[in-house]
C-alpha cells in the first residue's frame, strides 16, 4: 500500500477507544485505487492509496478531508514522526524528519481558549542538489510548516472538528472549560517550529 504521512492507518481497537473520546476526532483513512510508477512496466499495477480520510467526532461522521486538507497532519502525526516527508523547495528537495511536537494551553483562560503548538524537525538536503542559503531555507520550511498546519486546523473546523485533538488533553484535566469555550478559527493561538538543518555527505551550507 502506498501511505501518504498525514494520516495513519488505525486498529478497531484504536477506532473505538479515540473514536468515543467526547472531544477530539478520529480520522479513518480513506483508501483509493491509483495506477502504480513503475515505468518499465507499461502495464502499470493498480495500488491501494491512503488519500485523506472521513473524520469522526464521538463515533458521528463529520465530513471527509482530502490529503491537501490533511498536509498539517504530517508534522502532527506521533506515529510518522521519525518518518521522512519530501518537501520540494525551489528546486531543492529538503527531506524532513520530524522529531516531535507538544501542545500547550494558555493559562489562565479568560474566555476563551489559546493554544501553542510546538514542533521539532531535522532536515537534510541531497548533496547532489544546489542548495539555497541556510538561513533562507530555514526561513521557507517554518514558512511551510506553520501554513500546514495552521490550514489543516481551520479545515477541521469547517466539519466541527478538533483535527489536533487540541480540546482532548484539556478535557482530562479540565472538563468545564471544554464544555463552556468552543474552538474558534483564532484559538490556535500559535505555532511555533524548530529545524536542524543536518549536512548530507560532504554537502556545505552557503552562509
Amino acid at each position: 500500500m502506498i501511505r501518504n504521512h498525514s494520516v495513519n492507518a488505525l486498529s478497531m481497537q484504536v477506532l473505538l477507544r479515540n473514536g468515543n473520546e467526547p472531544f477530539g476526532s478520529t480520522i479513518i483513512p480513506n483508501v483509493k485505487l491509483v495506477k502504480g510508477k513503475w515505468l518499465e512496466d507499461n502495464d502499470k499495477p493498480v495500488l491501494p492509496t491512503l488519500n485523506g480520510g472521513y473524520v469522526l467526532k464521538d463515533m458521528k461522521f463529520k465530513g471527509k478531508l482530502d490529503y491537501e486538507q490533511l498536509r498539517g497532519q504530517e508534522w502532527l502525526t506521533k506515529e510518522e514522526k521519525k518518518n521522512k516527508l519530501e518537501v520540494p523547495l525551489g528546486d531543492t528537495v529538503v527531506q524532513l524528519e520530524v522529531n516531535g511536537y507538544k501542545i500547550h494551553l494558555k493559562e489562565p483562560v479568560r474566555r476563551e481558549l489559546k493554544y501553542t503548538i510546538e514542533v521539532k524537525a531535522k532536515a537534510t538536503i541531497d548533496e547532489n542538489l544546489d542548495i539555497v542559503p541556510r538561513k533562507e531555507l530555514e526561513k521557507k520550511i517554518i514558512q511551510k510548516m506553520k501554513k500546514d498546519i495552521k490550514q489543516t486546523y481551520l479545515n477541521g473546523l469547517s466539519i466541527d472538528s478538533d483535527i489536533y485533538n487540541l480540546t482532548r488533553s484539556t478535557y482530562r484535566k479540565s472538563p468545564s472549560l471544554v464544555k463552556k469555550y468552543a474552538l474558534q478559527n483564532d484559538s490556535l493561538d500559535s505555532v511555533k517550529v524548530k529545524v536542524q538543518i543536518v549536512h548530507a555527505g560532504s554537502q556545505k551550507y552557503k552562509d
